[in-house]
């Protein structure tokens, strides 16, 4: 059995790199056999107490070319989270696979993160007290998001939560960010992960008028399975072959971007009954109220709106118009 294993390094592609390289070299084979776990009857190479610390998380776009990187599963995952919806066809619309993990076909219990971040009950707000706690105490020790509830210990579900908690310190005057994971796909999952919840630490960090530090990614069980051996070999090897990692330029109060984003994004899932006159009036609203790296976002949906919808001209349109580093993680169907 593999174990406590910590690698530093400067980028997502680094850390995904290292991390898949030891995996197959020195993961040890697990059989899942949890009836109610997607991976039930699958094998996995698994690295126990795995941690990787990446000095500059605002390099969390992969460029290597071997990384199938998708910009629209990593925005839809991160606005689905600073939503705090819990709906599985709020997701499903653009990851279809995530209404698998639902026990009633309505919610996802588990993976809700930002359900249980910003509203895990009314009036309970675990983001902006943190926030307030950094801002009060700067060297508190205190600033943890709680996501792991006592009852996910004992309860049947599809979706147990793979995310623990997220901390954050300041130190040296940059926010340092910790994320501690029971479980994390590397082949698959983790480079969404990274993006999600580099990018809060960023926006936590922007919050509170300082640089955002170290990203440090704490997994118990860090492991792919038997069938992704060779996709990940290939990443490894491509590493080689990296391109610079793009990065995004956050406004300094980006929290209430986030909030413009996401009262628009309901739109982007209504836009296959909307004729042309109608999507033109999206468009123009979205240009209107957000800015920047979130009018960006808007866009990237929207266009998964449109090829749901068909509208493969207008989406060919919008992605050769759009702005940032996401026309190279956006592709039309062949």
């Amino acid at each position: 059995m593999q174990t406590d294993r910590t690698i530093v390094v400067n980028s997502l592609d680094e850390a995904l790199a290292q991390t898949l390289k030891q995996l197959i070299e020195d993961g040890s084979k697990v059989a899942i056999s949890d009836p109610l776990s997607t991976a039930a009857g699958r094998t996995t190479y698994e690295i126990l107490n795995y941690s990787v610390r990446v000095t500059n998380p605002k390099r969390r776009f992969p460029g290597n070319p071997e990384v199938h990187f998708g910009a629209v599963a990593a925005v839809s995952r991160f606005v689905w989270m600073m939503s705090a919806s819990d709906r599985a066809s709020d997701i499903a619309f653009y990851q279809p696979r995530a209404a698998t993990f639902s026990d009633d076909g309505l919610t996802i219990p588990g993976s809700s993160y930002g359900r249980r971040i910003l509203s895990p009950r009314p009036g309970l707000n675990q983001l902006a007290g943190v926030i307030e706690r950094l801002k009060q105490d700067p060297n508190t020790r205190r600033a943890f998001l709680s996501i792991y509830q006592p009852e996910d210990a004992v309860r049947t579900s599809r979706d147990i939560p793979c995310l623990l908690s997220l901390g954050y310190h300041i130190r040296d005057g940059r926010l340092h960010a910790t994320t501690y994971m029971r479980a994390n796909n590397a082949y698959s999952l983790f480079p969404y992960n990274f993006f999600e919840f580099s990018l809060l630490a960023e926006m936590i960090a922007a919050e509170l008028g300082i640089e955002v530090g170290p990203f440090t990614h704490s997994v118990a069980s860090m492991h792919i399975y038997e069938e992704d051996i060779d996709r990940s070999r290939a990443i490894v090897r491509g590493s080689s072959n990296t391109l610079e990692s793009p990065t995004l330029e956050l406004p300094s109060k980006p929290l209430a971007g986030v909030r413009g984003l996401i009262a628009l994004e309901p739109l982007v899932r209504a836009v296959g009954h909307c004729g042309a006159h109608r999507l033109e009036e999206v468009r123009a609203r979205a240009d209107q109220q957000l800015a920047g790296v979130w009018r960006d976002m808007f866009q990237v949906l929207l266009i998964h709106g449109l090829l749901t919808s068909n509208n493969t001209l207008q989406a060919k349109n919008l992605i050769e118009s759009i702005g940032g580093p996401w026309r190279r993680y956006l592709s039309l169907p062949a």
